[in-house]
């Protein structure tokens, strides 16, 4: 994957926030422009009027967790968002209780 970065649109951004938001957005095959809501992650970092997290939170963990560990062998589309969901509820309930898979 080749990423291109405009250098005056990240002026001010800290470089680690944009090696995890670059991550994030690679890893997840995500589209840059996508609205992230009320999530605390870090794909707010070029959201208008959000304040973004430092850098990767429990739920961009949690979901690459989830989209790179669930079982993708439902043929449906639903029942594959739902595996990484419930990975992704599974990861923050660990991360909460302070205790991470391989850890």
């Amino acid at each position: 994957m080749i990423i291109i970065v405009d250098v005056d649109r990240v002026a001010g951004v800290d470089l680690g926030a944009l090696a995890d938001y670059l991550a994030v957005i690679s890893l997840a095959q995500i589209d840059p422009e996508l609205d992230p809501g009320p999530y605390d992650t870090i794909l707010s970092l070029f959201s208008e009027g959000a304040s973004p997290p430092p850098g990767l939170t429990d739920w961009d963990r949690a979901f690459l967790q989830g989209l790179y560990s669930a079982e993708q062998i439902d043929e449906a589309a639903n029942g594959r968002i739902g595996n990484v969901a419930r990975t992704m509820a599974d990861e923050i309930r660990a991360g909460q209780d302070g205790r991470r898979e391989g850890e």
